[in-house]
């Protein structure tokens, strides 16, 4: 008798470690409520949780919360999409990269969004921005975003089928920049070109050199010098 119980007691057990490891793949399928938070990477097809990136559900949207910056993505949108979380370092650290689930990995990258500290700052006025512009500040850095330029060449002819999911996410991806100025309070939104209106970078004493390339005193060239 007691060699039954136990043999009946075993096979619930499994039914119900069963149900719950089917309990934890389906919101993740559906990208349903599930709260919690992922590792390096979020989409419809993830089955494990980890503590790195916090998420959330908010009406029909969910959630995404790194380094304070709070990111909502639209229902419509959640089984169509794929989030990465790099861990790099540096003076620019991408905090969120999307890209198309379904997509070629050559031609699937949406939008970015990274973090810029001051030197990153620096260097990235010094760098070609073409397919990058900065959309806001806050009181410890920059934020910038990212886009493909030439994704649509790997694009089949214009409207056909594979063509119109992608226009309608990167259409979405536009509008990010926008939607994070509005979601998180903290930032501000900024205008670079607003340094080219300005007499100098930085505010303080500054002093003024005079440069003579040519070694005489004809067209001389002045630096107005500041230190942070």
């Amino acid at each position: 008798m007691k060699k039954w119980i136990y043999l009946l007691a075993s096979a619930v057990l499994a039914l119900l470690l069963a149900g719950c490891e089917e309990g934890t793949e389906a919101p993740w399928e559906t990208a349903g409520t599930l709260g919690g938070a992922v590792e390096n990477s979020w989409s419809a097809s993830v089955d494990k949780p980890s503590a790195s990136v916090p998420f959330w559900t908010e009406g029909e949207n969910l959630i995404f919360s790194r380094n304070g910056l709070e990111l909502p993505v639209p229902e419509a949108y959640q089984n169509r999409i794929k989030l990465e979380f790099p861990e790099e370092s540096g003076h620019c650290r991408p905090l969120y990269v999307c890209r198309e689930r379904d997509g070629e990995a050559e031609d699937s990258w949406i939008f970015s969004i990274c973090y810029l500290d001051q030197v990153g700052f620096e260097e990235w006025l010094t760098r070609d921005s073409f397919g990058s512009y900065l959309f806001a500040r806050d009181n410890s850095g920059y934020y910038l975003y990212t886009y493909p330029t030439d994704i649509h060449f790997a694009r089949p002819e214009e409207g056909g089928e594979e063509e119109r999911p992608w226009t309608e996410l990167d259409e979405w991806g536009t509008t990010v920049p926008d939607i994070l100025l509005s979601r998180n309070s903290a930032l501000s939104e900024y205008d670079v070109f607003s340094l080219y209106r300005q007499e100098s970078l930085y505010e303080g004493a500054h002093a003024t050199a005079v440069c003579h390339p040519d070694g005489s005193t004809q067209n001389p060239v002045y630096f107005l010098l500041s230190q942070p």
